[in-house]
């Protein structure tokens, strides 16, 4: 399942949600001196509780373990199962994506268009069709997100150059890449990706509020 959210501005529950994170996520946050940066995090991990909470009847933290590349997963305690996650969030809007199997995600504001930050990433294939658009913002974005989400679904990272993956087809359609399956969509004037085997359900807008119910 994906989880989305908008930041809000000037919310008097923000403290009360940083209580609710674990003890190690609440001393990392308080090194955060960058608001924007803190509260990005801090309610992308309140988000990755509230959907585990409502999906798999989760109470308490999972210890978390990070691979290689920094990819932070659940540990599993003695054997016991636990799900996969995947965490992103941009100015203002967090995603979370919940699986049964390993996921990943990942959600960009529309910015400005810069041609050569865009040449870096893309593949030659992609950037013939990107030519095709008087606007190119937002499917240059939708590229983005998807390698994005790719690299984190397969926890290479950016050990993977972004330009030799190939997501042109997505302008046709296409929703599986690499054996993978894909969901994208918009959401208050961002872009997402998810990664994974399976997308079953439609993504669920969550407010800040519903984060402390």
């Amino acid at each position: 399942m994906i989880y989305l959210m908008e930041i809000p501005e000037n919310w008097d529950g923000t403290e009360a949600l940083l209580t609710r994170l674990p003890a190690w996520k609440q001393e990392k946050l308080g090194k955060i001196r960058n608001e924007r940066a803190r509260n990005e995090s801090l309610y992308a991990w309140a988000l990755l509780f509230y959907g585990i909470s409502r999906e798999y009847g989760i109470s308490k933290w999972p210890d978390v373990k990070f691979g290689v590349h920094g990819k932070p997963e659940f540990a599993s305690a003695g054997g016991e199962w636990v799900p996969f996650f995947s965490l992103s969030h941009t100015q203002g809007a967090v995603l979370c994506a919940v699986s049964d199997q390993a996921a990943g995600a990942d959600i960009q504001r529309i910015f400005p268009y810069k041609e050569r930050a865009v040449r870096y990433y893309t593949s030659a294939q992609e950037w013939e069709i990107l030519q095709g658009f008087e606007r190119k913002e937002k499917p240059s974005a939708f590229l983005w997100s998807l390698k994005e989400a790719y690299l984190k679904c397969t926890g290479t990272g950016l050990s993977v150059e972004p330009q030799s993956l190939d997501f042109s087809g997505f302008f046709a359609g296409q929703e599986t890449f690499y054996d993978k399956r894909f969901q994208t969509g918009e959401f208050g004037g961002c872009v997402y990706a998810a990664c994974g085997q399976t997308w079953a359900e439609e993504p669920v807008a969550v407010s800040a509020e519903e984060l402390l119910a």
